[in-house]
């Protein structure tokens, strides 16, 4: 009976595992600041600039412009992160003529040039562990 019950807990902790996002911010100008990190889930949260949630990461462990980060409490779903270098950690995107200042980056999407991607160009699914890749741009 006791293994019975042993099993049921290891099959119950099996199941609780929670998923891992890994993500790798690449091309980070420097080691200053926080990234924040927003989640969009669909065209619309994105097109309203409402993350459904977003989370600040220190750049600590930065290692030649790039940082590797596991998040451990996302919950599973369709998702698409878009990052700004918060450089001051002001909380806001900071402009010079326009222009935005800071770095910024999209889940899975290089930006060539000047350009607001669609939802479309940098979601992804996440339902079992999975690695995401982050390359800023700065202008």
């Amino acid at each position: 009976m006791r293994f019975i019950a042993f099993l049921f807990v290891l099959a119950l902790s099996y199941n609780a595992k929670s998923q891992i996002l890994t993500v790798s911010f690449e091309h980070v100008r420097n080691s200053n600041g926080v990234f924040r990190v927003g989640f969009f889930t669909s065209h619309q949260t994105y097109k309203d600039g409402d993350p459904v949630f977003y989370k600040t990461i220190a750049k600590t462990g930065l290692n030649n412009g790039t940082l590797i980060y596991n998040f451990r409490d996302i919950p599973v779903g369709i998702y698409g992160i878009v990052v700004l270098d918060d450089e001051n950690s002001n909380d806001k995107t900071d402009y010079s003529w326009f222009i935005p200042s800071e770095g910024f980056g999209f889940s899975n999407h290089t930006i060539e040039k000047v350009e607001v991607p669609d939802f479309d160009d940098f979601d992804f699914s996440f339902y079992k562990d999975c690695f995401v890749k982050v390359v800023f741009k700065y202008l």
